[in-house]
């Protein structure tokens, strides 16, 4: 079975739908869709362009051009204070989080048989606030192996 990108975003997501209820409390809402909250506690992939194709060591070939296909997560908990208690604990589900997503994907890296490889960028966490309320995020890219662009000569 080939890779296509609606085949790998899917399968990244039960990774992360997989990733969210390992933890407690836990992430349930997992979905495809803009990189905007539309709960407290949400997951969202999205398409995030192109980029070298994982792990192949050069983009091109004596006739074709080689194009990893990325696709960006960014998981969002709301913090509804700025208390330390409530900090914390945000702080322990982001990085539970993290390493189970993480773990997950990695340990099925070529997605079922469906890739060669992919790659997970280091995740970066940031605090963002969207229609008055003040989340903590993670995020992350992945990029998947290649689509193959031929070259006339």
């Amino acid at each position: 079975m080939a890779l296509t990108y609606a085949s790998a975003i899917a399968q990244i997501r039960t990774h992360a739908l997989a990733a969210g209820l390992a933890i407690t409390p836990a992430i349930a809402d997992v979905d495809i869709g803009p990189p905007l909250p539309t709960s407290t506690r949400c997951v969202r992939l999205f398409y995030g362009g192109e980029g070298e194709p994982a792990r192949m060591g050069a983009g091109s070939t004596l006739n074709s051009r080689l194009i990893g296909e990325r696709i960006v997560l960014i998981a969002w908990i709301a913090v509804s204070n700025l208390s330390q208690q409530e900090v914390a604990a945000v702080e322990t589900e982001l990085y539970d989080f993290k390493h189970e997503l993480r773990t997950r994907v990695l340990a099925d890296s070529q997605l079922g048989g469906m890739s060669t490889d992919l790659e997970m960028a280091p995740c970066a966490v940031d605090y963002l606030t969207v229609g008055n309320t003040r989340y903590r995020t993670v995020e992350t890219e992945f990029t998947t192996d290649y689509a193959e662009y031929s070259i006339a000569p």
